[in-house]
């Protein structure tokens, strides 16, 4: 679930920059045409200083992390197409034409084409870091669920702010998408932030210092004291219920019924002594959830784990 919002996130930042993408799209789609005009363009590579072999991958429109990867090369052939543009004919006369569709096909990307797709790559790169390690198979990933939602948050924050509108403007429109699916934590599973109190390297610390980079609490203490009591206590109701403690009353039959016949314990009337044994009840079920929250209590006071223990498992 997470990386589907993840997914939907992204497309609202690229719908943004979608004329520099087809740009650059159009040159690569190019160069796969034929095999012709794939070994034209590793000519130009060649006097470039590049590989023989070179090649710029093609993207899949409906998936994003593709998307990237095609930017992300080819932005390390800009010299190469830029130089294509400007001596090979047949390249530019193919952008002249019109598609089989009959519509005049996109000019290749302009300069700043290339400098708003490099400025996005750079941003995405955190995107596809952060899918890359929850879509792990081989090693933990809940308690990276939290962790990573808030360093987006914070890097989507940065970029609102940014010089450049165009990446403003992208990074404004991933927010709002952002705010629908990670806006409100009451509404989300709170197993996700104690997966990542659970982390000895990380305890509540990691969740205390992104909270406060966050706009939304800025230097307000008062309310990231609030935000962590709240996790702890969501950690202290779910070790409860693996040790078999209810923070209610545990209801269970009386002790003392009342038969109708008289007192069968000999020590007075019907539900005389319910009150006091019910308070005893209580006073186990107290004791015994306060003995769990001494327990997180000393989890969290513990020292924390260095994070570059290099023989640190999780598990």
């Amino acid at each position: 679930m997470c990386l589907s919002y993840t997914n939907l996130i992204v497309k609202d930042g690229i719908k943004e920059l979608n004329y520099a993408i087809k740009y650059i799209r159009n040159v690569v789609v190019f160069i796969h045409s034929s095999s012709s005009r794939l070994s034209k363009f590793r000519e130009y590579a060649v006097l470039a200083k590049f590989s023989c072999m070179s090649k710029v991958p093609m993207d899949v429109k409906m998936r994003w992390n593709s998307t990237y990867k095609m930017l992300d090369v080819a932005l390390k052939y800009r010299g190469v197409f830029e130089r294509m543009v400007g001596e090979w004919i047949p390249f530019m006369r193919y952008f002249d034409e019109k598609d089989d569709k009959g519509k005049q096909r996109m000019r290749p990307p302009l300069k700043e084409d290339w400098d708003n797709a490099k400025a996005f790559v750079h941003f995405l790169k955190n995107f596809y870091d952060v899918t890359l390690e929850l879509s792990a198979s081989k090693t933990p990933t809940s308690q990276m669920i939290s962790v990573s939602m808030f360093a987006l948050q914070i890097e989507i924050e940065k970029k609102c702010d940014d010089s450049d509108p165009i990446m403003s403007e992208v990074a404004k429109a991933m927010k709002v998408k952002f705010d629908k699916y990670w806006g409100d934590w009451n509404k989300m599973n709170p197993v996700i932030f104690i997966a990542n109190v659970l982390d000895p390297r990380n305890k509540l610390k990691m969740l205390q210092v992104s909270v406060k980079k966050l706009k939304r609490f800025g230097d307000s203490n008062q309310e990231v004291r609030e935000l962590c009591d709240r996790f702890k206590n969501d950690l202290v109701t779910l070790w409860a219920e693996y040790k078999g403690v209810s923070d209610t009353l545990v209801t269970q039959k009386p002790l003392l019924e009342n038969s109708g016949d008289g007192d069968d314990t000999g020590l007075g009337g019907s539900g005389l002594f319910d009150e006091l044994y019910n308070g005893v009840q209580e006073e186990v079920s107290q004791d015994q959830l306060n003995q769990i929250s001494n327990e997180v209590d000393k989890y969290l006071a513990d020292e924390m784990e260095k994070r570059s223990n290099p023989y640190f498992d999780l598990l």
